[in-house]
């Protein structure tokens, strides 16, 4: 039976938007700040659509994570199709909120990030997810959809 709209609202506010702020920091990462938003939202808004499906025994944060990777892939398929604009500087100007500043504080160095940016994406997130979220290699290989090497 579904959920009243009042009882799912509540329980995504509890279970799910705790996990905004790393959520947002891996976007970051992957996409960079001018995407990281749009990432996040999109992620967010999945969540939100298939909250009813998630099973409140597992994790919420692995399974938000695994959103945001399917996220992220599905724009990196559209984004291959499509022919960049440039920008003027006045769509440049990016946003601020006040709750980034806090993680704006746990950048990686500059050696950091170029090793990082050096990995293929999906060993980037795998590093990503196992040393800055510290997930277990079975969260690692449920989040990315792949087998757990023995």
């Amino acid at each position: 039976m579904p959920l009243s709209w009042t009882t799912r609202s509540k329980r995504f506010e509890l279970e799910a938007l705790p996990y905004l702020p790393v959520l947002y920091r891996m976007a970051r990462q992957l996409v960079g700040s001018t995407g990281a938003d749009d990432l996040v939202q999109e992620t967010f808004l999945r969540a939100w659509k298939y909250f009813d499906t998630f099973d409140s025994a597992t994790n919420c944060r692995a399974w938000l994570f695994r959103i945001l990777r399917n996220a992220w892939i599905s724009r990196w398929r559209k984004s291959r199709l499509e022919l960049p604009l440039t920008e003027t500087e006045a769509e440049s100007i990016e946003p601020y909120y006040d709750w980034e500043e806090e993680f704006l504080k746990d950048e990686f160095s500059a050696d950091v990030k170029r090793a990082l940016s050096d990995l293929p994406a999906d060993y980037r997130m795998a590093v990503l997810l196992a040393d800055v979220e510290e997930f277990t290699y079975e969260e690692i290989a449920r989040i990315m959809e792949c087998r757990l090497a023995q």
